[in-house]
C-alpha cells in the first residue's frame, strides 16, 4: 500500500492535487510511464515524458533523479525521447527535445484533419502513441474580471462556444511585481569608499575627528538597491470546467483563482494570463476521473477508486501501465493586470513588522550600532536602517540586507517584457 500511495504522490501536479489508482504490483525493473501535455494547434505543444521507479519510490533516489513536474515531491524520473505529431493527412512535425520534456511547433496544422501523438522512449525503446483525436474548436473569452473581498481576491473569467462541446480545460499562468519587505535610504560605505553621487554624509558628521576611520553612513534619498522584483508561476493548476448543465454554452464569471489578502502577488500589481480550450468528452470523463479521486478519498490512507484508462498506448508492449490523456485542440488566450490601488484588497501579515524588528541590531535597548562596530556589521551582512533618537542622541538601527532584498523572497529584478510602469 505504502507504494502505491507515493505513486499517487508523485502523479498530484497533473492536474493540481490529482491521485490515480495504480494497483499493479512493480518489480525493480518495471516502470510507470506518464506522458502529458496536450496538441495545441495553432500553438505550441510541450510533451512533459516521466518515468516511476519502484527502486526510486523507496526513497533510494539520487541527484540524478530529479522530479520533471513544478513541485513534484521527487518520484519522477525525466526520459530522454523524441515526440511527433501525426496528421491523418499526412502531416508529421517533430519536436525540439530537451531532458524530459519536448516542445513541438504546431502553429500551422490545419483544424480540419485529426491528430495523434508518437513518442520514442529512447532509453527503453519503446513506442507509444495516442489515440486519433478530432480538433476542438476554440472558444471566446469574453472578459477577466476581479472581485475585491474584505479578505480574498477572486479573478473571474467569462467565456463561450459554439456550442459543439460542453468541455473546458483552463490553465492560468501568472506574474507579479512585488517590493522587499522593507527599504531605505541609508547607504553605508566602507573606509576608503567612493562618495555616491548625491549623497549626503550623515553619520559621522563632516567635522567629526572620526572622518572616514569606521567608514561613513550617507543618505542618497532613494529606494535601496533591488527592491522592486518579479516573479511568476508558468503553467499553473489546470482545471477542467463544464457547460453541460447550462441552457447555453456560456461561463459568466467563474472564479478560477482565489488569493489571499496576506498574498504577495497582489501588493503591488498582478498580471494572470488565461489559457482556455475545448477539450472532447472522453478527455474531461478522464480528468474528472482523477479529480473526483482526489476529493472521495479523504486521507492518503482511503480506498482510492478506480478511473479510466487514457488513450495511450505502449506500442511495444500493449498490456503496460500509461497514464495520461493527449486531447487535440485550438488554444485561445486573454491577460488582465490587476493592481493594488485598484484593488485595494492586500494587508500585510499579522506581526509582519515585530518579525522585522527581529532582524535588526540597534533596535531597543542596544540603542543603536556603534561607530566602531560598522565595519564588522557591514561584513555580517546588516546594513544601515532607519534613525532612532532618545532625548537629544539619535542613532542608527542596522538589519539584514536580505530585508531590502526582494531578490531573496524567490524573484528577480529583471521587469518582464511590456510591464506597465
Amino acid at each position: 500500500m505504502k507504494k502505491q500511495l507515493i505513486i499517487l504522490a508523485a502523479l498530484l501536479p497533473l492536474l493540481g492535487g490529482c491521485v490515480y489508482d495504480f494497483e499493479a504490483e512493480l518489480t525493480g525493473d518495471q516502470y510507470t510511464v506518464v506522458i502529458e501535455g496536450d496538441i495545441m494547434v495553432g500553438g505550441t505543444t510541450t510533451v512533459n515524458f516521466t518515468r516511476l521507479n519502484p527502486e526510486v519510490l523507496e526513497g533510494k533516489q539520487n541527484e540524478q533523479t530529479k522530479a520533471l513536474y513544478p513541485g513534484d515531491p521527487g518520484w519522477g524520473i525525466p526520459v530522454s525521447f523524441t515526440a511527433q505529431v501525426e496528421g491523418e493527412d499526412g502531416t508529421l512535425v517533430e519536436g525540439e527535445a530537451s531532458w524530459g520534456s519536448c516542445s513541438i511547433d504546431t502553429r500551422f496544422l490545419r483544424p480540419d484533419v485529426r491528430y495523434r501523438l508518437r513518442v520514442h522512449d529512447l532509453e527503453q525503446n519503446h513506442h507509444y502513441v495516442s489515440s486519433w483525436e478530432t480538433v476542438q474548436g476554440g472558444p471566446v473569452i469574453d472578459s477577466l474580471s476581479y472581485k475585491a473581498a474584505e479578505d480574498h481576491l477572486d479573478v473571474r473569467v467569462t467565456f463561450h462556444s459554439d456550442g459543439t462541446t460542453p468541455y473546458y480545460c483552463l490553465a492560468q499562468d501568472e506574474e507579479w511585481e512585488y517590493h522587499a519587505n522593507t527599504t531605505t535610504t541609508f547607504r553605508y560605505i566602507p573606509r576608503g569608499g567612493k562618495e555616491p553621487e548625491e549623497g549626503i554624509q550623515i553619520f559621522p558628521s563632516m567635522d567629526s575627528h572620526y572622518k572616514d576611520t569606521y567608514g561613513r553612513i550617507f543618505d542618497v534619498r532613494g529606494n535601496y538597491p533591488n527592491y522592486t522584483c518579479w516573479d511568476s508561476t508558468i503553467k499553473g493548476v489546470t482545471t477542467i470546467i463544464t457547460t453541460g448543465a447550462m441552457e447555453s454554452n456560456k461561463m459568466v464569471d467563474y472564479v478560477y483563482r482565489t488569493l489571499d489578502q496576506h498574498d504577495r502577488r497582489i501588493s503591488v500589481m498582478y498580471h494572470s494570463i488565461v489559457s482556455l480550450r475545448m477539450i472532447s468528452k472522453e478527455s474531461y470523463a478522464y480528468w474528472e476521473s482523477i479529480e473526483s479521486a482526489s476529493t472521495q478519498t479523504g486521507d492518503l490512507f482511503s480506498p482510492i477508486p478506480s478511473i479510466l484508462r487514457g488513450n495511450i498506448v505502449n506500442e511495444d508492449n500493449p498490456a503496460a501501465q500509461v497514464i495520461g490523456y493527449i486531447g487535440v485542440s485550438e488554444l485561445v488566450t486573454k491577460d488582465i493586470f490587476i493592481k493594488h490601488q485598484d484593488a485595494r484588497v492586500y494587508k500585510q501579515p499579522s506581526g509582519f513588522y515585530d518579525n522585522l524588528m527581529k532582524a535588526t541590531i540597534g533596535s531597543g535597548d542596544e540603542m543603536g550600532v556603534k561607530i566602531f562596530e560598522m565595519a564588522q556589521r557591514y561584513a555580517q551582512g546588516y546594513r544601515p536602517w532607519m534613525m532612532d533618537a532618545v532625548g537629544d542622541n539619535p542613532f542608527y538601527v542596522w538589519i539584514l540586507e536580505g530585508c531590502m532584498d526582494c531578490r531573496t523572497l524567490g524573484g528577480t529584478v529583471v521587469k518582464p517584457k511590456d510591464w506597465p510602469e
